[in-house]
C-alpha cells in the first residue's frame, strides 16, 4: 500500500531540473568571460548569442555559457514550461575578461491546464490505487 508514495514522489522528482552548462568554442588564445542566466521557473528553452544557437531544447532553470568572447551580446531566449505562456525575450550583456555575467529572467506562469495535469490527476490515481 505504500507503494503509491513511492510513485508520489517520483513523479514530483521526475520534474525538477538540472543546471545546463556548456563551453562554446572559440579562438585560442581568446580573451574569454562568463555568462549565467536564471529563470525563475524551469523552462524548456531555446538560446542564442549574437545569432548563433548555443542551446536547443533544454529543461532547466540555470544556463551558464563559458568561453564567451568578449564585447557586448544580443541573447534570445524562447521557451515554455508546457500549458503555459510562452517567453520570448532579447537582452544585451556586456562580457569582460575572466569575469561572469549574470542575469535573470522571469519565467512564465502555468495556466489551468498544468495545474489540472499536476494535481487532478495524481490524486485520482492515488484514489482509485487505494481502491
Amino acid at each position: 500500500m505504500r507503494w503509491w508514495l513511492v510513485i508520489l514522489v517520483l513523479y514530483f522528482l521526475l520534474g525538477c531540473s538540472k543546471p545546463y552548462e556548456k563551453t562554446l568554442d572559440s579562438e585560442p588564445n581568446t580573451n574569454t568571460g562568463t555568462v549565467e542566466i536564471k529563470l525563475s521557473r524551469p523552462l524548456s528553452a531555446t538560446i542564442t548569442i549574437s545569432e548563433k544557437l548555443v542551446m536547443e531544447g533544454e529543461r532547466t532553470s540555470e544556463i551558464i555559457f563559458n568561453n564567451v568572447p568578449l564585447g557586448e551580446h544580443n541573447i534570445t531566449i524562447v521557451g515554455s514550461r508546457g500549458y503555459s505562456n510562452t517567453l520570448d525575450t532579447t537582452f544585451t550583456v556586456k562580457v569582460r575578461p575572466g569575469k561572469k555575467t549574470t542575469k535573470v529572467i522571469g519565467s512564465p506562469d502555468f495556466n489551468a491546464g498544468r495545474y489540472f495535469l499536476t494535481f487532478v490527476i495524481p490524486v485520482g490515481i492515488i484514489l482509485l490505487v487505494m481502491n
